[in-house]
């Protein structure tokens, strides 16, 4: 592990318990299935635990499936005719992005620009 920047060293896993439906973020109850980075972080390389993911089934795809198509609307929806510019600032000041979003929000009030591709970045 000692190869691998501190800052950027696993210490602690991040465990989803809640997924995101029509604008909704719902508390996750099931089971959970483990997430594992192909990167090494030990001296015998073994895949690196990250955390875990809700382990959803058939009910809540349809959920998501039914929720997307009613805001997708056709192509009409307030999502697909919305700007590029708009839509980033949704998804940087959404709660849904967790640490990342914790992250970047720190990032800027640092005085930093939000790591977006040049082309999409956008003071939010």
């Amino acid at each position: 592990m000692s190869n691998i920047p501190k800052e950027y060293q696993i210490d602690t896993l991040i465990n989803q318990e809640t997924y995101l439906v029509d604008g909704e973020l719902k508390k996750w109850k099931g089971e959970t299935t483990p997430v594992y980075s192909t990167i090494s972080s030990s001296e015998k390389y073994a895949p690196t635990l990250l955390g875990s993911i809700p382990f959803m089934g058939e009910k809540e795809a349809i959920e998501a499936v039914d929720a997307a198509d009613l805001a997708y609307n056709n192509g009409q929806g307030l999502w697909p005719t919305m700007k590029v510019v708009d839509r980033i600032k949704e998804v940087v000041g959404a709660k849904v992005i967790g640490f990342q979003r914790e992250r970047a929000v720190t990032s800027y009030a640092q005085g930093n620009r939000v790591l977006l591709p040049q082309h999409l970045q956008v003071a939010v």
